[in-house]
């Protein structure tokens, strides 16, 4: 990971591991200098993520401060890296539905950008919220990159398991939003009719040479999911 990306991580660890709320400051640049052991211009480019993902706000001549990174129960949609990176006072509960090794059809194929005979994990969950449906998640993962996948991995964060046992890191995502008919299959994991309409998050997550290695599809309780999308005027 390129050094202003790995700052501006650590930063919003900073912020989260300290519960800093809004409007609350942060050090200014030249204390952030040395800090990180950082040029200038890299702790610049640090901040310009923070800022376009929503974290932080700069007020010139007063300082660099704290924005909604977190409120308590809704998921910040510009944070993708999953549940329990997003919902951090809460406890999520993952129950596995399946961990299989397939091959992908057309439409896997699309999204992961991989050949026909390529091996993929398919992992199926639902997620649980103080014992409330909150969501329902299919993810397809290529072998290639993540080479091992069972139950008890997936009953926990997978994204930490990729960085900590793979050092797999996502560097960027798209996220495709569609509100729709959840179906029979969905319904019967949310617990909901399946001519009720919900909302389908499509994720690709890619590595930093722009091979996507994740195609997921997530179904959230109309019920019990809330989101806030944090976002900039330029």
């Amino acid at each position: 990971m390129v050094k202003y990306k790995k700052i501006a991580q650590e930063i919003t660890n900073y912020i989260l591991d300290n519960k800093l709320k809004r409007h609350d400051k942060l050090p200014v640049i030249d204390e952030l200098v040395v800090d990180f052991n950082a040029s200038k211009s890299t702790i610049i480019k640090a901040l310009d993520i923070l800022e376009a993902k929503g974290q932080i706000y700069q007020v010139q001549g007063s300082g660099i401060f704290v924005r909604d990174v977190y409120i308590p129960g809704k998921i910040n949609l510009n944070r993708p890296e999953g549940l329990s990176r997003t919902l951090l006072d809460e406890t999520i509960v993952s129950r596995v539905v399946k961990v299989e090794l397939i091959k992908p059809d057309a439409t896997i194929q699309e999204y992961l950008e991989c050949e026909p005979n390529e091996d993929i994990y398919m992992v199926q969950r639902t997620r649980y919220i103080k014992g409330k449906i909150h969501s329902f998640e299919t993810s397809y993962l290529r072998k290639k990159y993540v080479r091992y996948m069972n139950e008890q991995i997936a009953r926990g964060s997978i994204f930490t398991y990729l960085e900590d046992n793979l050092d797999l890191k996502p560097s960027f995502s798209n996220a495709f939003f569609q509100v729709k008919q959840i179906g029979d299959e969905v319904g019967r994991f949310l617990n909901e009719p399946a001519d009720n309409y919900g909302l389908e998050l499509i994720n690709q997550f890619f590595l930093s040479n722009g091979a996507i290695f994740d195609y997921s599809i997530l179904w959230y309780s109309s019920k019990h999911a809330q989101f806030f999308v944090p976002s900039n005027f330029y």
